[in-house]
């Protein structure tokens, strides 16, 4: 029913580093992505990891996680956009899978407790478009319903998913969480230092 694509193609210039495998406690950055979506039994389909900027590095860090929902995709065409990683995520996808979760691989902080409390949701009320937020501000991830793919292919590459939901702001069911976490990514350096320092043992 339930796949997830992570989108962690990007070359992260403003970090100035590749972030995608920075240490994060006992694992990378992505890895803890990776880990806190595999320990949600609800992502019952696939696991899709796109990847594109020193996509050999980060391949072989992701090599070692075995679970067959893991898939690996590499995007050649990153460096025109985001949305360039949605449609590589998206291609393929299992008949099965009626909706599909976005997520960022820079959100280490998204833990598996807030990704089962958003697909809980999810099952409940069957939105076409689901947003968690946090005191007014829209976080991830975002959840789609595999219906919608046809517009998602029509998006322009300058808005990304938020085209989509710009779009249809009529099917978008926007679910209140109480933990800031959702809107945290790491883009800069000392992002990285201020939250590994604060959330990791």
């Amino acid at each position: 029913m339930l796949s997830a694509v992570v989108l962690a193609a990007g070359e992260a210039e403003r970090m100035g580093r590749l972030k995608q495998i920075l240490p994060w406690g006992e694992h990378t950055i992505l890895e803890t992505v990776i880990y806190n979506l595999l320990a949600c039994d609800n992502i019952d389909d696939e696991i899709r990891v796109v990847i594109g900027a020193q996509a050999e590095k980060i391949n072989k860090v992701l090599q070692k996680i075995d679970d067959p929902r893991l898939q690996l995709i590499e995007n050649k065409k990153y460096k025109k956009g985001m949305l360039t990683s949605v449609w590589a995520g998206l291609r393929n996808l299992p008949r099965s899978t009626k909706y599909i979760l976005f997520t960022l691989g820079d959100k280490p902080l998204i833990t598996d407790k807030i990704y089962k409390e958003i697909i809980k949701v999810l099952k409940q009320k069957k939105p076409e478009i689901l947003l968690p937020y946090y005191k007014e501000q829209r976080g991830h991830p975002v959840i789609i319903d595999s219906e919608l793919l046809e517009e998602v292919y029509k998006l322009d590459t300058c808005g990304g998913l938020r085209g989509l939901i710009r779009k249809y702001p009529q099917k978008v069911y926007s679910y209140p969480l109480a933990s800031d976490r959702i809107l945290i990514d790491i883009d800069y350096y000392w992002e990285y230092e201020k939250y590994r320092s604060e959330f990791v043992k």
